[in-house]
């Protein structure tokens, strides 16, 4: 189930532009610096990701992720990262 939804994050963030994955990450880098030495512009997705989950937990890894989606005006892949979670769930 965790890497279903490791999946189900990394896909999702692949669903954003390149400018909208920059802006996510400024985001992260602005609220947990303390989880990267250097800002993330340079990780790819799967680095992202797996950052995100060597600093957190996954339910905390999935709420970080849907709360910067959702500020970001993404309430579209919000609903589709709970979906796939969901799904991953009774997999």
């Amino acid at each position: 189930m965790i890497v279903k939804r490791r999946l189900a994050i990394s896909k999702t963030l692949g669903q954003l532009s390149e400018f909208e994955l920059k802006a996510f990450k400024r985001m992260l880098w602005k609220y947990y610096p303390q989880s990267f030495s250097t800002p993330p512009q340079g990780m790819d997705i799967v680095d992202l990701v797996d950052r995100l989950l060597e600093c957190y937990t996954l339910e905390v890894s999935l709420h970080i992720t849907k709360t910067h989606l959702a500020e970001m005006g993404k309430n579209k892949l919000v609903d589709r990262l709970d979906t796939l979670c969901l799904r991953s769930k009774y997999l």
